[in-house]
């Protein structure tokens, strides 16, 4: 576009043509075009400044930044903060223009200067800014400490070192940038400050943290000094830097002394308003039975519905200081109390007389931590008490107790109980049942099977069947053949499933006359099987007047994968409606075979989105397949 134009285009009283006008400068010389995008950042229209703030950062160079500096004491703090912006992204380009903008009259051209030269944080700007630490605003010095922590070079510490005397503010800034500098030099300075700061907590606890953040050796010793007197702020700090320097598992390799004042400090801050994690972490590694009583009070001011995290915390700060005691005293509390103290049981095992007892006074949540604890346990207390749990109201109870039971089903009774357990109303004891039996030693799980596949009605006679086809039983097939009449559903279901192979001629003679369910799942089947003699039934299937057999029968032939199936399935794809277009399309996304993609292409264009969105998903993968056979290395 023609500086002309864009001219013209810029002064127009519509915003859009404003923008095209912005954009295109983008395209034309820097010395050009800077000017003019500088006037349009200021642009009362967003959109306008929005495209003149990309196309400077796209310009870059010498013009593109004098343009900007004279935005930078704009008394509007939209076009500041944009020119600050683009400068920090093209401010590489003429890193001395901004050098000498440091020396600038104007005290707030300086701070912008000095904060954008930190954001583009070039080694070659230290010199500099080490001179701007000598600027009479002491928002300037604060800034170029800054900048040089970002930065990182320690030959800046001799210039940046005396500001520790500087304003209480600029002392935490150089703190923070020397512990983004680190090294030894940093480290010796902020440990040789310590003992000076004493009687100032917030300049102690800042150092205590720089120390920490830096997370050198050199600087445990000066800390390990600390800890008899330390309490509160920095207290806190002094744990949190010494586990910081050490590793939490270092914390054990302290001296006994050193591990007891880390405890001390602690606990004591675990009785506050606040309750960090991270100090809880802490503890589970210093901590010992002692701790107890501490953790007790501390869990009886947690809300279970504010403080997920602090308890989770707390809970594994007692499973890994083993207080097992503690937890037990729990279980005589409030629920919330019940079910924390029941979870770290669980975990840690022991204490099956005490869960036992409680579970005579809680009710919900609670009561199905107990049963959870107990069914870790072995013995026989635990077991009894999950024996009589199998039949409680509470269904999920009742489903922890049948899990736990099929681990000591070691007689036939024991057996017959799990069998029994098939029958019970709540369905997700069924399926705790089913998956206990499926659990045991083949042999047992198929004679509690059969017992129960004999005596049941039809539900326990389909679990039964889809138990003994988990367990892969020899006995199925024939026992599939003898539900037939009564369960077709079921049966054809199962062997589906399961692959299970069930004669030709019968399953022929069922598809004749079945219902629409029963004959859409023995489509199923035959597809899955690939049952070449009932390949006739399945074409024949494709005309059903119910589309969804239809549909049934079009992804059973498609699974066959060979040129007839193709050539029936194309034509279908021409003529057929809709909901069987999806169905050849959803076929032919399994065959792999890359060559179909011009067959299919032409659905791309149908007036149905739900047919085009189908061959869109087919196409990837045949293009996925196509990459996988040229590149079978990526593959």
């Amino acid at each position: 576009m023609e500086l002309a134009n864009i001219r013209r285009l810029m002064a127009s009283s519509d915003p859009q043509e404003r923008r095209c006008a912005a954009l295109g400068l983008a395209e034309l010389d820097p010395a050009l075009a800077a000017e003019p995008l500088a006037q349009l950042l200021r642009d009362a229209n967003q959109a306008v400044s929005e495209a003149a703030q990309i196309s400077l950062s796209l310009l870059g160079g010498r013009p593109t930044i004098e343009a900007l500096v004279p935005l930078l004491a704009a008394r509007e703090a939209a076009v500041r903060n944009a020119a600050i912006e683009v400068l920090r992204k093209v401010g590489q380009d003429d890193l001395d223009l901004l050098h000498e903008l440091t020396r600038n009259p104007d005290e707030h051209v300086r701070i912008f200067c000095v904060d954008i030269l930190g954001a583009i944080a070039s080694p070659d700007s230290v010199d500099v800014l080490c001179e701007c630490l000598q600027d009479a605003n002491p928002n300037v010095r604060n800034a170029a400490l800054i900048a040089l922590g970002r930065i990182g070079d320690a030959m800046a510490l001799p210039a940046m070192l005396p500001l520790m005397d500087d304003q209480e503010w600029i002392r935490f800034t150089l703190i923070e940038a020397l512990s983004h500098i680190g090294g030894e030099a940093a480290v010796s300075f902020l440990a040789g400050q310590i003992g000076r700061w004493t009687t100032d907590e917030m300049t102690l606890g800042a150092i205590i943290d720089g120390l920490g953040q830096i997370g050198d050796g050199a600087g445990l010793a000066s800390l390990l000094e600390l800890l008899p007197k330390a309490q509160g702020f920095v207290g806190v700090n002094l744990v949190r830097s010494i586990a910081a320097i050490v590793g939490q598992a270092g914390l054990v390799d302290l001296t006994a002394a050193a591990r007891a004042e880390l405890k001390r400090i602690v606990e004591e801050s675990l009785v506050g308003d606040e309750q960090p994690i991270d100090l809880l972490e802490i503890l589970a590694v210093i901590g010992d039975r002692q701790s107890a009583a501490v953790l007790m009070d501390l869990a009886q001011t947690l809300d279970p519905q504010a403080d997920d995290d602090r308890l989770a915390a707390l809970r594994q700060t007692m499973v890994a200081l083993e207080l097992r005691e503690t937890a037990a005293a729990m279980l005589h509390l409030d629920e919330h109390l019940v079910e924390l103290g029941a979870e770290v049981l669980y975990q840690t095992g022991g204490q099956e007389e005490a869960l036992v007892a409680a579970l005579g006074r809680v009710q919900g949540p609670a009561r199905r931590s107990l049963a959870k604890a107990l069914s870790r346990s072995e013995a026989p207390s635990a077991k009894a008490c999950l024996r009589s749990l199998s039949s409680d109201d509470d269904g999920h109870v009742a489903a922890i107790a049948i899990r736990a039971a099929a681990r000591w089903a070691v007689d036939e009774n024991d057996m017959a109980g799990l069998g029994a357990y098939l029958r019970h109303a709540y369905p997700d004891v069924r399926t705790a049942a089913l998956e206990a039996i499926c659990g045991l030693i083949p042999e047992q799980a198929e004679r509690v099977l059969l017992a129960q596949f004999e005596d049941g009605d039809a539900l326990i006679r389909q679990l039964a069947l889809e138990g003994l086809a988990r367990i892969n039983s020899a006995r199925l097939p024939q026992l599939l053949v003898a539900a037939l009449p009564t369960q077709p559903l079921d049966v054809f279901r199962l062997a589906r499933d399961f692959n299970v192979a069930l004669d030709v001629e019968l399953i022929a003679g069922v598809l004749a006359s079945a219902d629409a369910g029963l004959k859409q799942t023995i489509l199923d089947l035959i597809g899955r099987q690939r049952l070449a003699e009932l390949r006739p039934q399945v074409q024949q299937a494709l005309d059903d007047p119910n589309k969804r057999s239809a549909y049934q029968a079009i992804l059973a032939l498609g699974r066959f994968k060979d040129a007839d199936a193709r050539q029936v399935l194309l034509q279908k794809l021409h003529q057929g409606p809709d909901l069987l277009k999806v169905a050849v399309l959803k076929a032919f996304a399994d065959w792999q075979d890359p060559a179909l993609a011009e067959d299919l292409e032409f659905c791309l264009e149908d007036d149905n989105p739900d047919v085009v969105h189908a061959c869109r998903r087919v196409m990837e993968k045949l293009e996925r397949s196509l990459n996988a056979v040229q590149h079978p290395e990526e593959a």
